[in-house]
């Protein structure tokens, strides 16, 4: 790694006008000791005179006698002129990344005894996250003539984010690679709202994904089939499905499955929907580019996060517009309660929206007084958050946080029955103090039967 280090090094202080798109790539920690110094040197040259320097420019500006002697010894190194020094960038950032790796393995693994099952695999996701951060290759470079104001791509480059369509119509949609924070205290109906999202993609064709800690995919499940059939998820949870309920349920079960019509009609003649559930999964395949996935893991990391979503992006392509995280609070780290960690957790979840070219959702707890808990910080990764209050009859959502674009505030009607969230505003009457109405409503918000 060396050579090529000076390699580098020395092009940069021979042809410093021509090497000024090669700086930004290189950071300090790509250089081992015998050019670190000259590096930082560089670095204080550029950060003063806002320029590169030659090698007689840096050696004037340098008073320390040893790392003179050290760019007089580089400035001898012969260097081949045919050296693609894009190639010769790459190839040190390889090497690093190697090294880094090697050593931060070799660590791992001398401890690995002192671990548990769980530990010894959130520390090596922790060394996946450390290594994306140190080697980043995010960066892209556009002209103008790269950048049209009206192209096919940027007509798909929102997503509706179907709660509201007024929302919808005033912003366009919520832009791919946006990340959207929805806060609420606990029982607010946090998760309700990112199944609703999840089922309206589906319904729009698209794929959606879910990641769970807390609640379990079967429970994730019910919610999904209450909003998709309009059954009641009471009835869903309990069991107790009247004929007509199981119908409409064996009906939207079908609809997730390629040409399964004929084995709808058959539990319609035969009603065993026991017997439905196996012949529907036992002979037709679910559709490839239509679906809603669910990631229940109790113990979800971000190396988690990331692994799924590059494994359902390479399945269905742009087919995958929105990830839901319930909830980033719970993601599991080293100390979980500690804000850095939250922040971090944040963070990274829009960095992975990004990445992956997506819509990503999380959710976050509120304290009574509608800040976020453990650290307010995770809501500047956000690029909006909103604030979920559960009003009885409707959910109001209202912005702490928007990009470029003016406040939101709306209020969506919702059937707790079924829990659909309607897309229309809210019709709210005005408030009439004391009435015995009031007080019911004010009751309803209290007792809403389920925790997020």
């Amino acid at each position: 790694m060396s050579e090529v280090a000076g390699i580098i090094l020395n092009s940069m202080l021979k042809n410093p006008d021509e090497m000024l798109d090669i700086w930004p790539k290189l950071k300090l920690q790509y250089f081992n000791s015998s050019y670190s110094e000259i590096f930082v040197a560089i670095s204080k040259y550029y950060n003063k005179f806002n320029n590169l320097p030659s090698f007689q420019e840096l050696e004037i500006t340098t008073r320390n006698q040893p790392l003179r002697k050290k760019i007089k010894a580089l400035a001898l190194l012969e260097v081949d002129e045919d050296i693609d020094i894009d190639i010769a960038v790459e190839a040190l950032i390889d090497q690093y990344t190697q090294d880094e790796i090697l050593d931060n393995l070799y660590k791992y693994v001398d401890k690995i005894t002192h671990y548990d099952s769980s530990e010894a695999i959130l520390r090596l996701s922790n060394i996946v996250i450390h290594m994306e951060e140190v080697v980043d290759h995010s960066e892209e470079e556009f002209l103008m003539s790269d950048l049209p104001l009206m192209a096919e791509e940027e007509l798909l480059s929102k997503v509706p984010f179907t709660l509201n369509n007024t929302l919808d119509a005033d912003t366009g949609g919520i832009e791919l690679t946006n990340l959207v924070m929805i806060g609420g205290h606990r029982g607010s109906g946090k998760t309700v709202a990112g199944c609703n999202i999840a089922c309206n993609h589906y319904i729009a064709g698209d794929v959606s994904i879910i990641f769970t800690i807390e609640m379990r995919a079967r429970e994730i499940n019910w919610r999904i089939m209450s909003i998709l059939s309009g059954v009641s998820n009471k009835n869903i949870k309990n069991q107790t499905l009247t004929p007509d309920e199981l119908l409409a349920i064996a009906n939207t079960r079908a609809g997730f499955f390629i040409d399964s019509k004929e084995v709808y009609e058959d539990y319609i003649k035969h009603g065993d929907y026991i017997k439905f559930e196996k012949d529907l999964v036992s002979s037709k395949i679910l559709k490839p580019d239509n679906q809603i996935i669910v990631i229940d893991n109790p113990s979800l990391t971000l190396t988690d996060i990331d692994a799924k979503l590059h494994k359902y992006k390479n399945k269905h392509g742009d087919k995958l517009r929105v990830g839901f995280v319930d909830s980033i609070n719970k993601l599991v780290t080293t100390d979980k309660y500690d804000w850095k960690n939250q922040i971090e957790n944040a963070d990274k979840v829009k960095d992975f929206a990004a990445k992956h070219n997506m819509l990503m959702l999380a959710t976050y707890q509120t304290d009574k007084g509608g800040e976020a808990r453990f650290a307010k910080g995770i809501l500047d990764s956000g690029d909006y958050s909103l604030n979920l209050t559960n009003c009885g009859e409707y959910l109001n959502f209202k912005s702490t946080k928007t990009r470029g674009t003016r406040p939101i505030d709306f209020n969506s009607p919702v059937n707790w029955d079924t829990l659909k969230i309607s897309q229309e505003d809210a019709i709210i009457e005005s408030p009439e103090t004391d009435s015995e109405d009031s007080k019911e409503k004010e009751t309803a918000r209290d007792t809403t039967p389920w925790s997020t």
